[in-house]
């Protein structure tokens, strides 16, 4: 951008306009002028030529004269008239990380030399209640610093190998990896053409094939329940594949066969939240017998697969039923294109399988269990 003052341009102009306001209008009326010609010459000039008309002789002069503009460097131009979310030095940020990495690292390693959970003191409680709202930013390392002292020694426990207490999963050292690059990423993963919906498509169809979803049917009946069904009207059973309380597991062959008795008006759908992972193990896969024949099926990853939180799954048997309950018209700013990042065609958007569209990836949460592939799992 260029800003000249009246005196500028007077002297630019050799006294033609006299004002700033009389050099754009000049400058506006060229433009609309076939006769005249504004152009960037090879040394960076803005040179600009138009003809001059002179009393009732009509005598034509060709009038020109140039613009220098100062050269900035890209750095210089990224930074005019914009804040920018770059740290200020890379170097430092570089360097920060480094050291929350090894923090972390050590965090988990000597996890075994601290207490399962400790209570938090009244004092530190009281400093988290009363902190003001900051007026003016802190450094990182002093954000940081206050995340050390405050946050890390009074966690819930659930990463320690003696907490017992409640049905919550570890995590693992590589799904706080992956965490890292899934928030470095920073991907809006509802859907359209990129690798984060691939990569949870891949991960859905391996835990399709995980919990045996669909498979072989077999017989088996469960007669008290059907006697309590209104043949006069639809609706849904949920069976349990294991309880938090007890880990009782209904009688899921039972349930499936009378909601096929009834196909159109009955849903089945598993709560497996706690359970359904026990597929994976091949002591006690049998005792899950029916659950692939549920309509949909919830299970969790981050209990017993050692996840990250959250990270949670439903499997619909119909894709395009799943579907057309939660998908609607999409908004002007959801519009699809013919190609791009959001195709009309050809690619899934997750938003139109629940009530979620501003959503993260889950899929890389998943890597740590395809290092360990299921035999290991199992």
């Amino acid at each position: 951008m260029l800003s000249l003052n009246d005196n500028q341009c007077l002297i630019l102009t050799h006294r033609l306009c006299e004002t700033t306001s009389e050099l754009y209008e000049l400058l506006t009326d060229l433009l609309q002028t076939s006769a005249s010609s504004i152009n960037v010459t090879v040394d960076e000039h803005i040179e600009v030529s138009f003809p001059v008309h002179f009393g009732s002789r009509n005598r034509v002069k060709v009038w020109s004269f140039k613009v220098q503009l100062p050269h900035l460097s890209s750095t210089e131009i990224d930074s005019i008239g914009e804040t920018s979310l770059d740290p200020l030095d890379w170097n430092e940020t570089r360097s920060l990380g480094h050291q929350i990495m090894d923090d972390m690292i050590d965090y988990l390693r000597d996890v075994r030399l601290r207490p399962a959970w400790r209570p938090m003191p009244a004092s530190v409680k009281q400093n988290i209640a009363n902190s003001p709202l900051p007026l003016k930013g802190q450094s990182a390392s002093e954000v940081y610093d206050e995340v050390r002292s405050i946050a890390l020694p009074y966690v819930l426990g659930n990463i320690h190998p003696h907490y017992w207490g409640y049905v919550h999963g570890t995590g693992s050292p590589i799904g706080a990896l992956a965490e890292l690059i899934t928030g470095t990423m920073n991907t809006m993963s509802w859907g359209g053409h990129q690798a984060s919906v691939y990569l949870e498509r891949q991960v859905l169809s391996w835990l399709k094939v995980l919990m045996g979803f669909p498979n072989d049917e077999t017989c088996s009946g469960v007669l008290a329940l059907q006697e309590s069904i209104d043949p006069n009207s639809g609706g849904f059973i949920v069976g349990s594949a294991g309880t938090v309380g007890t880990g009782a597991i209904d009688d899921l062959q039972g349930l499936a066969d009378l909601c096929t008795s009834c196909p159109n008006d009955l849903w089945f759908h598993v709560d497996g939240a706690t359970g359904a992972v026990l597929r994976c193990s091949t002591r006690f896969r049998s005792s899950l017998a029916g659950m692939e024949r549920a309509d949909s099926l919830a299970f969790d990853l981050h209990k017993w697969l050692f996840v990250p939180y959250e990270c949670g799954c439903i499997l619909v048997r119909d894709g395009q039923l799943h579907r057309s309950a939660f998908a609607q018209p999409p908004p002007s700013y959801l519009a699809l294109m013919e190609g791009g990042i959001a195709p009309s065609h050809g690619e899934i958007f997750f938003g139109d399988y629940a009530l979620e569209l501003s959503r993260n990836m889950k899929a890389l949460k998943h890597c740590r269990n395809s290092m360990e592939g299921q035999n290991q799992i199992a």
